[in-house]
C-alpha cells in the first residue's frame, strides 16, 4: 500500500534529540518550537522555529500541543524548564510508579512486612497528591481564564513564571518519592538525565543507555577482588563523585542553655572531623547570662550563623558540631571565694566549664533538610579541667572522665541545605523565593547571617576564588613553676604589634577574633587553668590584615600567671615574638611550631619591638640582651590565602627583578615549590615566566630552557591526578591570557599591554627548545625530557595561542603554509622518530608520556592543519611505534586511540577522506593488540564501544555511501569474543594449576599452610573479573553494531568476513548465534528492565537478519544443519525469556512493557514458523533435539504460543512417520520430555493442553491410521502413570509413594522393551533412593537395569544422564561395568559391604578371565581389600523395621492400602515416635495407634492406621528352631547374615489366658508371636512392602523363660568376648548387665522360676513340661558358670573407682549361688 504526504497544520515541540543524517532530515533538540505543515507514517514535515530550517522527522520526537498554547509558543523564546515537554514523560512515570508500587502492597502484606506496606502507603500517598498538584497547574481543558492562568510556556508574564516554578518543584518532589520508595524496596536505581527524566529507549540510544547503566550499577562486588584497582573500562559513578564534593550549608540558631554555671559565659560553637581530629571551621561566638540567654534579649531568633560550603566528604568523615563553654568570672566560685567577691570585685577570668557535642551524619542532616527543627546538645563536664581542650572527643568516644551533666543542654535550631553559599544567595533574592518565603513558614533565607568558613582551600581553588585568611592556633606550652610553691595559673596575652612603631600606633587593632561574625578585638587573652605549668588551649584565632601589612608586623605573646590575690597585679613574666614574613619575603610556614620563651623585661620590650626584633643595626638593638628560658611556647600556623605564599622561591619569582639571586636560580627553585603552593599562584607563576621567556631582547638559549622547563614543572602538575581537576583553570587562564577577550572580566584581571606582547611572542622560543630536545634526547637528562613531555599538550595549545595572538596584534590570518605551519610540522615528524627509538634505555618512558598527550597535540594543531593532514599524522604516530615496544607504549598507543574516539574523531567522521583510513588504522591496531596483554584487550574492547557508538549515532540505514562503516565491525568483536572465553580459559587453569602445585608441596611437607594458599583463588576472581568486564563492552559494542545494520548490510558484513578472512561466513553466524544464546541466558544488564528489554529488541532484530541470511541462496553461502539448529534454539529461548512473559507480570509492569515494545514473542514465532517452514524435509533431522524446545512452549501463558509449539509438534510426528512409519524416536523423546517436565514441577500446567491435543489431531489423523491412535493410547497410559507419580510432592515424607509410582512406570518401560527409558527412569528412582540417602535401595535398583544390560561390544546409541549419573554413548560391556562400579560405590556409602563384595567378585572375575585387563583387576581387588577392612574396623547400626496397617473404609479411595498391612524398613535407630509422626503428617485424619483394630474399625467409615515396632526373624524360628550360622562367625558378621534378605518379620504380644491373675508372673505370662512374611525380602529397591501372610504361634510360660535366660546367656558371652582383652577404658556396659542379672537373682526372680517351673505340680501335669523345666535349668546353671566368669574378668579389669561396686557383686553372686544351686540340683 502507498502513502502520500497529507497537509496539516500544528505545533509541537521536540520531546527529544533527533539528529540529522542526511540534507532531507530536520534536526531537533530538546524543547525546540516546531511547526508541522505535512505528516506522513511515522513522520512530519516542517519548520524548526528555533534554527529557522525545514526537513522530516520522526513523530515520536514531537509532542502535539493545542491551538492557543502552539499560538503562545511561537511568539515567545525557548524556556530553560518546558513543562510541555517534560510534563507528559513525569506523569507516565509516576501512573506507572502508582500501579507498580499498589501491586506490590499485597506481596508486602503476606510477607507480614509491615513497616515497608507502611512506608509503600505513604509513598503512593505523597505521589498521588504531588500529581494531582501537577495536574492543576498543568490543566487546560476546564475554562478560557484557566488557559490563559496555566499556559506555562508563557514566560513573560510574572504568574506563569511562578507556575513553571511550581511545576519544576513539584517534578523534582515526584523524582524524589519514587527514587525513594524504590530504595526501600530495595529495587534498582532509575538513571536520569540532567532534568531528572528517566532515561529509556525512546529518548536515549543504545550504547548511552548502556554507558549510564555501567555508572550506576558496576560490576558486582562478590566478582569484583577486594583491592583490585578499577580498570579502564569500569568507570567511576560521576554522580556518586560529585556527590562526594557537593557543597552544603548548615545554619544554626542558637537559642539558649540550660545549664547552671553560677556567672555569665562565652559559648563556642564549630564543626569538627572526629576521623581527622580537626577542628573544621571558625568558631562562632556569643556571650550569655547566667539564666542561659544571651545578654541582649532582642537579639533572641537572631544569634544565627551559616557553616559555610561543608562538602559530603567532611559529613563521611564523622562530622560533629562541637560547642564550648567557658565561663567568665572570677578565678573560683567556691564558697569562700564568694564572700571575698561582696566585699571587692573580683578579676574576670575566661575558665573551662564544658561542652556539647551533636553528629551530624548524612541521614540527620538530610532530615533537618527536608525539615528543620530544634535540637538539644547535652553538656558533658570532666572530673579534671585540665581535659578542657580535648572534652569535645573524650565525650565522642565515651571516655569515662567525660560526664554528662543531668537536666543540662544547649538548644539550638538547624537546617540543612544542599548547593553552593552563593547560588543560594542568588536564589533567596529572587521575587518567587520572597513569594513562597510568605506563603510557607518552614523555608528559611541563609542571607544576611553571619559565616564561619572552613580553615582549608576547597578541592578546587577557581580564579574567582578570592581568600586572605590566617589562623593561629594557640595549643599550649610548658613553663617553669619557678620558686612557686603550686603552679602557675596560666594566661597568654596574644596581640599583632608593627615591626618599627616610632610614627605608628604600638598594636594593630581590631585585627583578631574567632572567625564567622564574632566580635573582632586588638588582644587575645586565653582562659586560665588552675594551677598548671603545661597548659593546652587549642584556641584558634583568625588575623585579618592587609596583604602589604603582613610584612611590617609580627606576633607579640606574653606569658602571664594569673594570681588569685586580689592586691597583686598580674604581671608577664616571659614572651614570645614570632614574624609573620621570614626573610625571605615569603609568610611563615605551615604547621605546628615551638617557640622559644625569653624573660620579659618591661623597661625593653614593651617600648620598642626592635630591641628583640634586631633587624636594624642602630644601637637600640644593642641594649637589650635577649634571656632565654627554658619553657616553649607551641602554635599552629594555617594561611587560607590566594594572595601569599609560604614558599620563598615563589616570592623570588614574582619579584624577580628585585631579587638578589640570578635568573637561573630562581628558575631552578621554582621546580622544588611545594606542589599545592605552586597551583594556588599558577596565573602569576605563568605570567611572570612568559614576560620572561617572551622579553625583547630574546633570553639566552640557557635561559629559555630553564623557563621552558619550569613551565613544563608547574604545568605537568595538572596532568598528575591529584591535580587533574585544576585543567579548566588552566585552560580558563589560557582564554583569558590569550584571547581576545577576558573569559570573566569581573573576577580575572586583563593582561597588561607588555604581557600581551610578551604572550605574542613565547611560541617561537617554546618551539626552538622542544625542536633542541626532540632532536638532541641524548644531550639532555632523563628528569628533563620527562617534564617537557609531561607538559607537551599544553605547551602546544601556549604555543598556537601565542601564534594565533601574534596574528590578531598584526592584523593577519593563519597561513598554513608559514613557518609556524613548518615547524609544527617538523615537530611532529620528531615526535614520529622519537617513537622508533630504542635508545637510550630510558626511552620508552618519554615515548609513552609523549604518546599520551598526542591527542592534545592534534587538537590543538587542528587550526593550522587540515583534517586530512591531521588523519596522516595520526595514522603516522600508530604505525610509528615499535611493534616490539614494551606493554606501556602498547597502552598508550591504545588509550590514544579511546581519547581520539572520545574528543576529536567526530571532526573528522563527516569527510570520507578522513574516516575511511581513521577507520582502518585504528581496526587494524584493535586485530594487532586484541591479543596481547589484559589491559591492552579492555582498551580494545573500549575502543570498539566507542566507535560503534559514534557510527551508530551518525549513520542512517539509507546511506548507502557508509554502509560499509558498521560492517568491519562484528567479525572482529565475535573473534574478540571468542578470543576472550578462551583467555579466561586458559587463566583460570593455570591458576589452578598453581594452587595444585602449593597444595602438593604443603601435603609433602615442604611448604607452611598460609594465607597466600588464597591466592590463587583471589586470582580466580580477578581474571573472572576483568574477562566480564571485556566481554560486557565487546557485547554491548555487537549488539550496538547489529541495531544499525540492515538486511542488506548483513550480507554485506558476511562478504566483508569472507574477504578479510578472518573466519568464514558461517562461522561468524554460528559464533554470532552462541553470543546471543549466552546472552539471552545470562543478561548484561539485570538489575535495568528497560535496558535488558532493548537489548532483546536488538537480539530479535539480529535473529531476523540472520535469518534472512540463512534463507538466501544468493550469497552462495551454505549454512549448516548445525547453524540452523541454533537459530532455531536461540529463537525459542528468545520466546521463553522470563521478563518477556507478560501474563507472569504484575498488572501494571506487563501493561508498560507492552506499551514500550509490543509482544516481542509473537514477532519471534513467526520468524520460528517461517524457519522451520523453510527446512521443509530436513525436518527430520532435528526430531531428537527440539522435541524438548517445541513442547516447551507448550508451557507459556500464551495461546498463540502453545498453539506454534504443538504445531510444531505435530511436524516431527509427521515427519518420522513419513520416513519410518513409525513413531519410535518421536516416543522415546516425548518421554523424555515428560520425565523432565516431572522433575521440574511444571507437568500440570503441560498434562492440560496436551493431552486434549493427542486426542483430537493424533489419534484421528488419517495419515497416521490406526497407528497413529495407538500412539495416542501409549501416550495416555503413560501420562496417566506420571500423572499419579505427579500428585506426591517430591519430598522425603512422599518418597515411598513416589517409588511406588516410578515403578509402575519402570515396569511400563520394561514390558513394552523400550529399555532406553527403562534405563533412565531406573536412574531416576536411583537418584530418587541417593537423595533421601537410601543408599541400599539406590543399588539394588541399578542391579535391576544391570540385569537387562549384556556383556555385549555393541555400541548403545543414547547417552544418558540423570542427575548425579552420567554414561557418554559408548558400548553395552562399558555402561554394564560403568554401572557396577556405581552400585559398589552405593552399597559402600550404604555400609552394605558384603554386598559390594559380590559385586566386586562378578568384576573380578571378568577382568581376570574374560577381559585380561589387569590393571582393572587391581583396582578392583584394592576396592575388595578395602571392603573387607571395614567390616572389620566399623561398628554398623540396622534399621529398624515397622509393621503399618490401614483399617477402615476411609482408605475405599486408595485400594492399595485399604485393609492392607506394610513392613516398612525404617532408618537406622530410628524410633517409633519418629516414624508415628511421619506418617501422621501423611495422613493428618487418620487415627493412630498399636492395638489390633476392631470390627467396628475395619467396617467403619474411618481411617485408622496400627502402627508397631517389628524385628526381624526367619522361616526357622516359626518352627521353633533357631537360624543355623557359622560359629566361627563374629557377633558383628553374624547379625549381619541374621538381618539380610529378610521377609519375614516378628511382632510379639504378651497375654493370660486364665482371668484369674496369679501371685507369680511367670506362671501364666504366654507370649503370642505374630509372624508376618513379606512378598519381598528387605533390602529390596523399595523401602514399604506387602504383608502377604499372617502366622500366629503362642508361646507357653516355661518357653517364654528359657528363651529370656538364653538371650540373657548370649548376651553375656559375647560381652565377654567383647572385654576379654579390653584396658579397662569403658567397662560400664559390661558391669551394667552383670549387676543386671545377679541383682534381679537376688531380689526374687530364681525363687519365682521355681515355684513356677521346679515344683512337682508343673512338672507332674506333662511329660512335656519335666523337658522344658530341665532345659530351663541347664540354661539358668549355664548362666551361673558365665556369671562367674564374668565376675572373674570383671575384677582384673575393673578401675579402682568402681572396686566397691565389684565387691557387692561378688558378694550378690555368692547368695545368687546359695540360692540357685539347691533348685538345679532337684530332680536333675
Amino acid at each position: 500500500m502507498s502513502y502520500i504526504w497529507q497537509q496539516t497544520e500544528k505545533i509541537g515541540v521536540g520531546r527529544f534529540r533527533f539528529k540529522s543524517t542526511n540534507e532531507t532530515h530536520l534536526e531537533i533538540d530538546l524543547g525546540d518550537r516546531l511547526l508541522i505543515r505535512e505528516e506522513y507514517p511515522n513522520w512530519f514535515r516542517g519548520k524548526n522555529i528555533s534554527t529557522n530550517k525545514i526537513g522530516i522527522f520522526p513523530q515520536n520526537c514531537v509532542v502535539i500541543v493545542d491551538e492557543e498554547m502552539g499560538k503562545n509558543l511561537l511568539t515567545t523564546e525557548k524556556p530553560e524548564f518546558n513543562p510541555i515537554l517534560e510534563a507528559n514523560e513525569i506523569i507516565i512515570e509516576t501512573n506507572y510508579a502508582i500501579r507498580y508500587f499498589r501491586s506490590l502492597l499485597d506481596n508486602l502484606c503476606n510477607q507480614r512486612n509491615f513497616r515497608k506496606f507502611d512506608e509503600l502507603k505513604i509513598s503512593i500517598f505523597t505521589l498521588m497528591q504531588l500529581q494531582h498538584s501537577f495536574a492543576n497547574c498543568f490543566d487546560t481543558s476546564k475554562n478560557k481564564e484557566n488557559k490563559q492562568r496555566v499556559n506555562t510556556l508563557d514566560i513573560g508574564t510574572e504568574s506563569n513564571r511562578t507556575k513553571v516554578k511550581e511545576m519544576e518543584y513539584l517534578k523534582k518532589k515526584m523524582i524524589s518519592t519514587i527514587d525513594s520508595a524504590r530504595k526501600k524496596l530495595e529495587l534498582p536505581t532509575i538513571p536520569r538525565d540532567k532534568n531528572g527524566i528517566a532515561l529509556n529507549e525512546n529518548n536515549t540510544d543504545f550504547i548511552t543507555l548502556f554507558e549510564r547503566y555501567w555508572e550506576v550499577n558496576p560490576v558486582a562486588d562478590e566478582i569484583s577482588p577486594q583491592g583490585d584497582q578499577k580498570s579502564h573500562l569500569a568507570v567511576q559513578s560521576q554522580g556518586e563523585q560529585e556527590d562526594l564534593n557537593q557543597n552544603t550549608q548548615i545554619l544554626m540558631d542558637f537559642d539558649t542553655a540550660i545549664v547552671q554555671i553560677g556567672s555569665p559565659a562565652e559559648v563556642q560553637f564549630f564543626l569538627y572531623t572526629y576521623k581527622n581530629n580537626q577542628k573544621l571551621t571558625e568558631s562562632y561566638v556569643l556571650t550569655i547570662e547566667k539564666g542561659g540567654m544571651h545578654q541582649d534579649i532582642n537579639l533572641h531568633g537572631k544569634l544565627k550563623t551559616v557553616f559555610k560550603n561543608i562538602t559530603y566528604n567532611d559529613i563521611l568523615s564523622e562530622l560533629y558540631l562541637v560547642c564550648r563553654i567557658l565561663r567568665v568570672g572570677p578565678m573560683l566560685i567556691d564558697e569562700k571565694s564568694m564572700r571575698k567577691h561582696e566585699k571587692k570585685a573580683p578579676r574576670i577570668y575566661r575558665r573551662p566549664f564544658g561542652c556539647g557535642i551533636l553528629r551530624l551524619s548524612k541521614p540527620f542532616l538530610q532530615s533537618i533538610q527536608k525539615k528543620p527543627r530544634n535540637q538539644s546538645m547535652e553538656i558533658y563536664t570532666s572530673t579534671s579541667e585540665f581535659n578542657f581542650s580535648r572534652l569535645h572527643k573524650m565525650a565522642i568516644e565515651n571516655d569515662t572522665n567525660a560526664t554528662c551533666l543531668q537536666n543540662s543542654s544547649v538548644k539550638i535550631f538547624l537546617q540543612f541545605f544542599v548547593g553552593d553559599y552563593e547560588e543560594i544567595i542568588r536564589a533567596e533574592e529572587s521575587e518567587n523565593f520572597e513569594a513562597n518565603l510568605e506563603n510557607n513558614e518552614s523555608i528559611t533565607r541563609i542571607s544576611g547571617f553571619g559565616t564561619c568558613e572552613k580553615m582549608q582551600f576547597p578541592d578546587i581553588v577557581l580564579p574567582s576564588y578570592v581568600r586572605n585568611d590566617f589562623y593561629i592556633t594557640v595549643y599550649g606550652g610548658e613553663f617553669l613553676q619557678d620558686r612557686k610553691r603550686s603552679a602557675k595559673n596560666m594566661q597568654l596575652m596574644m596581640c599583632v604589634r608593627r615591626n618599627d612603631f616610632r610614627f605608628e600606633d604600638e598594636i594593630v587593632p581590631n585585627c583578631l577574633s574567632f572567625g564567622g561574625a564574632s566580635e573582632k578585638f586588638s588582644r587575645y587573652i586565653s582562659y586560665v587553668y588552675y594551677h598548671k605549668n603545661n597548659p593546652v588551649w587549642d584556641e584558634t584565632i583568625k588575623i585579618e590584615l592587609p596583604t602589604e601589612e603582613y610584612e611590617q608586623c609580627h606576633l607579640y605573646i606574653e606569658a602571664i600567671h594569673a594570681t588569685t590575690n586580689e592586691k597583686k597585679e598580674n604581671k608577664p613574666f616571659a614572651f614570645v615574638f614570632v614574624p609573620l614574613v621570614t626573610s625571605e619575603q615569603a609568610m611563615i610556614s605551615q604547621g605546628d611550631k615551638s617557640i622559644t620563651t625569653y624573660k620579659f623585661q618591661k623597661k625593653f620590650y614593651q617600648e620598642d619591638p626592635r630591641f628583640y626584633l634586631r633587624e636594624t643595626g642602630d644601637d637600640l638593638s644593642k641594649k637589650a640582651k635577649l634571656i632565654p628560658r627554658k619553657e616553649s611556647t607551641h602554635l599552629k600556623i594555617n594561611l587560607c590565602s590566594t594572595q601569599l605564599t609560604q614558599d620563598a622561591n615563589i616570592t623570588a619569582l614574582l619579584k624577580w627583578k628585585d631579587s638578589s639571586e640570578t635568573l637561573g636560580q630562581i628558575l631552578k627553585g621554582i621546580t622544588f615549590s611545594p606542589p599545592d603552593e605552586t597551583i594556588k599562584f599558577m596565573r602569576e607563576i605563568l605570567d611572570k615566566l612568559f614576560t620572561i621567556l617572551g622579553s625583547e631582547p630574546a633570553p639566552k638559549e640557557s635561559t629559555q630552557e630553564a623557563v621552558h622547563e619550569a613551565i613544563g614543572f608547574v604545568v605537568g602538575m595538572i596532568n598528575d591526578k591529584r591535580f587533574k581537576m585544576f585543567t579548566p583553570i588552566l585552560v580558563d587562564y589560557i582564554k583569558n591570557r590569550f584571547g581576545e577577550e577576558s573569559a570573566d572580566t569581573t573576577t580575572a584581571q586583563k593582561p597588561s599591554e607588555q604581557l600581551i606582547a610578551s604572550l605574542s611572542r613565547v611560541h617561537m622560543p617554546i618551539v626552538t627548545v622542544l625542536k633542541k630536545q626532540l632532536k638532541g634526547i641524548e644531550l639532555y637528562e632523563r628528569k628533563i625530557l620527562l617534564n617537557s613531555m609531561r607538559s607537551i599538550d599544553f605547551a602546544f595549545r601556549f604555543i598556537v595561542a601565542s601564534y594565533l595572538l601574534k596574528l590578531r596584534i598584526e592584523g593577519k590570518t593563519i597561513n598554513k603554509s608559514s613557518e609556524f605551519a613548518s615547524d609544527a610540522a617538523q615537530i611532529l615528524e620528531q615526535i614520529m622518530e622519537l617513537m622508533s627509538r630504542k635508545t637510550p634505555i630510558w626511552i620508552n618512558a618519554i615515548q609513552e608520556m609523549a604518546l599520551r598527550h598526542f591527542h592534545a597535540i592534534i587538537s590543538s594543531l587542528s587550526v593550522v592543519f587540515t583534517s586530512t593532514e591531521l588523519t596522516a599524522y595520526i595514522i603516522k604516530i600508530f604505525d610509528s611505534v615499535r611493534s616490539d615496544g614494551p606493554k606501556g607504549m602498547n597502552v598508550a598507543k591504545l588509550e590514544l586511540i579511546a581519547e581520539l574516539i572520545r574528543r576529536e574523531f567526530e571532526n573528522f567522521l563527516i569527510e570520507e577522506s578522513t574516516r575511511k583510513p581513521l577507520l582502518e588504522s585504528f581496526i587494524k591496531q584493535i586485530s594487532r593488540h586484541y591479543r596481547q596483554s589484559d589491559e591492552e584487550f579492555q582498551l580494545c574492547a573500549e575502543i570498539a564501544l566507542g566507535l560503534v557508538k559514534r557510527f551508530s549515532l551518525q549513520i542512517h540505514d539509507s546511506e548507502i555511501h557508509n554502509q560499509d562503516v558498521l560492517v568491519k565491525f562484528p567479525g572482529l568483536i565475535v573473534e574478540s569474543l571468542r578470543y576472550n572465553a578462551e583467555l579466561e580459559e586458559l587463566q583460570i587453569t593455570e591458576a589452578l594449576g598453581a594452587q595444585e602445585k602449593r597444595l602438593q608441596q604443603i601435603a609433602l611437607g615442604n611448604m607452611q599452610p598460609s594465607l597466600l594458599d588464597m591466592e590463587p583463588i583471589k586470582m580466580i576472581h580477578k581474571i573472572k573479573y576483568r574477562r566480564t568486564i571485556t566481554k560486557t563492552f565487546l557485547t554491548t559494542a555487537l549488539l550496538a553494531a547489529f541495531q544499525g545494520l540492515s538486511t542488506k548490510q548483513m550480507e554485506n558484513l558476511l562478504a566483508h568476513v569472507r574477504a578479510q578472512e578472518s573466519m568464514e561466513p558461517d562461522v561468524f553466524v554460528e559464533e554470532s548465534l552462541t553470543l546471543l544464546l549466552a546472552l539471552l541466558h545470562t543478561p548484561l544488564f539485570e538489575s535495568w528492565d528497560s535496558l535488558t528489554l532493548l537489548t532483546y529488541r536488538i537480539c530479535f532484530k539480529t535473529l531476523r537478519m540472520i535469518l534472512s541470511v540463512l534463507s538466501t541462496t544468493s550469497s552462495g553461502v551454505v549454512f549448516s544443519i548445525n547453524i540452523w539448529e541454533r537459530f532455531i534454539t536461540a529463537v525459542i529461548d528468545f520466546i521463553k525469556l522470563p521478563l518477556l512473559q507478560l501474563e507472569n507480570h504484575v498488572y501494571s509492569q506487563s501493561i508498560n512493557i507492552f506499551e514500550s515494545f509490543g509482544d516481542m514473542r509473537l514477532g519471534a514465532a513467526q520468524l520460528l514458523r517461517k524457519a522451520w517452514r523453510f527446512l521443509g524435509d530436513k525436518q527430520y533431522l532435528f526430531l531428537s533435539s527440539k522435541t524438548k524446545e517445541f513442547l516447551g512452549l507448550v508451557l507459556l501463558g500464551s495461546e498463540p504460543l502453545r498453539a506454534l509449539g504443538l504445531e510444531l509438534y505435530y511436524s516431527l510426528v509427521f515427519q518420522e512417520f513419513k520416513s519410518t512409519q513409525d513413531f519410535i524416536q518421536i516416543e522415546l523423546s516425548t518421554v523424555d520430555v515428560i520425565s523432565q517436565l516431572i522433575l521440574e514441577g511444571t507437568y500440570r500446567k503441560f498434562n492440560t493442553h496436551f493431552l486434549s491435543y493427542l486426542e483430537k489431531t493424533i489419534s484421528k489423523d488419517p495419515h497416521f491410521g490406526t497407528k497413529g491412535a495407538a500412539f495416542a493410547k501409549q501416550l495416555h497410559r503413560l501420562l496417566d502413570y506420571i500423572t499419579q507419580l505427579n500428585q506426591f510432592p517430591n519430598t522425603p515424607l512422599f518418597e515411598d509413594e513416589r517409588a511406588e509410582a516410578l515403578l509402575q512406570i519402570i515396569d511400563y518401560f520394561k514390558k513394552t522393551r523400550k529399555m532406553y527409558m527403562f534405563s533412565k527412569y531406573s536412574h531416576y528412582l536411583c537418584e530418587l533412593h541417593v537423595k533421601n540417602k537410601h543408599f541400599i535401595e539406590a543399588a539394588n535398583t541399578l542391579i535391576s537395569v544391570i540385569e537387562q544390560l549384556p556383556w555385549s561390544d555393541s555400541l548403545l546409541e543414547d547417552e544418558m544422564k540423570v542427575g548425579q549419573f552420567y554414561y557418554p554413548k559408548h558400548s553395552s560391556s562399558s555402561r554394564k561395568e560403568h554401572i557396577y562400579m556405581n552400585i559398589v560405590e552405593l552399597f559402600d556409602k550404604g555400609k552394605y559391604w558384603e554386598k559390594a563384595i559380590q559385586i566386586t567378585n562378578i568384576l573380578r572375575d571378568r577382568f581376570q578371565n574374560e577381559t585380561f585387563e589387569f590393571i582393572k583387576l587391581a583396582d578392583i581387588l584394592l576396592t575388595k581389600s578395602e571392603m573387607y577392612q571395614k567390616i572389620i574396623d566399623n561398628e554398623r547400626f540396622f534399621s529398624s523395621y515397622f509393621r503399618v496397617g490401614f483399617f477402615g473404609n476411609g482408605f475405599l479411595n486408595n485400594s492399595y492400602f485399604h485393609n492392607q498391612e506394610f513392613i516398612y524398613r525404617g532408618g537406622e535407630l530410628e524410633q517409633l515416635s519418629v516414624f508415628m509422626e511421619n506418617i501422621k503428617k501423611k495422613f493428618p485424619s487418620a487415627q493412630i495407634g498399636s492395638n489390633d483394630p476392631t470390627d467396628e474399625i475395619i467396617k467403619g467409615d474411618g481411617m485408622y492406621i496400627q502402627v508397631a515396632t517389628v524385628v526381624p526373624s526367619c522361616q526357622e524360628e516359626i518352627n521353633g528352631k533357631k537360624k543355623v550360622l557359622n560359629p566361627l562367625m563374629s557377633e558383628r558378621i553374624q547379625k549381619f547374615y541374621q538381618l539380610d534378605n529378610i521377609n519375614v518379620f516378628l511382632y510379639s504380644k504378651p497375654f493370660r489366658k486364665s482371668k484369674e491373675k496369679s501371685d507369680n508372673e511367670f506362671k501364666d505370662l504366654w507370649l503370642k508371636n505374630t509372624y508376618l512374611i513379606t512378598d519381598k525380602s528387605f533390602p529390596t529397591i523399595k523401602r514399604r512392602t506387602l504383608v502377604k501372610e499372617k502366622i500366629i504361634v503362642e508361646i507357653s510360660p516355661v518357653k517364654n523363660a528359657i528363651k529370656s535366660v538364653q538371650e540373657k546367656n548370649h548376651e553375656l558371652q559375647n560381652l565377654l568376648k567383647k572385654y576379654q582383652d579390653s584396658d579397662g577404658s569403658n567397662i560400664s556396659p559390661f558391669s551394667m548387665a552383670l549387676n543386671g542379672v545377679i541383682d534381679a537373682a537376688v531380689n526374687g526372680g530364681v525363687f519365682k522360676y521355681k515355684d513356677a517351673f521346679f515344683e512337682n505340680e508343673f512338672v507332674q501335669k506333662n511329660q512335656d513340661n519335666f523337658s522344658q523345666s530341665q532345659i530351663l535349668k541347664k540354661a539358668l546353671k549355664k548362666q551361673l558358670m558365665i556369671l562367674e566368669s564374668g565376675i572373674g574378668l570383671h575384677a582384673k579389669i575393673c578401675p579402682d573407682d568402681l572396686r566397691p561396686f565389684h565387691e557387692k557383686m561378688e558378694t550378690f553372686l555368692v547368695k545368687m549361688k546359695d540360692i540357685l544351686l539347691p533348685c538345679l540340683q532337684e530332680n536333675f
